[in-house]
């Protein structure tokens, strides 16, 4: 089954590893010594909550490894590159005693009627600040893959050939 997906502009040299749940994680080469530590991770398409902002905790708060939870220390309104509405929240994942398990920094994107996210999960809170102007630039590259769906009624008429003009007589 083809999923609707988020999608980021990375640099072809970017290593991507697909899921088999729709999920993408992305990791540059000069992440390659960490590369156990920082990951992109891309996830296919949702639909939008009403309204909107309620799908930016959930997204922050999925995945979470057993007994922790997260806690957003900063939240960002703004676009993607293409106008489309954007949420970046950098958040930290503590275990029960308070102690910081891994940092993330989400974008939560609103595409149309769906929701769409990309997360950079952290256990190196030092790497993520060393990358987070390039990791900001490439969050905003953010866009929707509608593959597998149609979306507009256009698509339903694709390839057909028109015979005539209703307004022929």
């Amino acid at each position: 089954m083809v999923r609707m997906k988020t999608q980021v502009t990375a640099p072809a040299t970017w290593a991507v590893d697909e899921g088999v749940d729709g999920r993408r994680v992305l990791r540059a080469p000069s992440w390659a010594a960490g590369a156990a530590d920082v990951g992109l991770v891309l996830y296919p398409l949702w639909q939008l909550p009403d309204p909107p902002a309620a799908q930016v905790t959930p997204f922050v708060e999925r995945d979470l490894p057993p007994g922790t939870r997260a806690r957003a220390t900063s939240s960002v309104e703004g676009k993607t590159r293409f106008g489309a509405p954007m949420t970046v929240v950098e958040a930290d994942v503590l275990d029960h005693d308070g102690q910081l398990v891994e940092r993330r920094l989400c974008a939560v994107y609103q595409f149309l009627e769906y929701g769409g996210g990309a997360m950079v999960r952290a256990k190196n809170p030092a790497r993520l600040v060393e990358h987070r102007a390039d990791l900001d630039a490439l969050l905003a590259t953010g866009q929707a893959d509608f593959t597998g769906h149609i979306a507009a009624l256009e698509q339903l008429y694709a390839g057909l050939t028109e015979e005539g003009s209703w307004a022929r007589s």
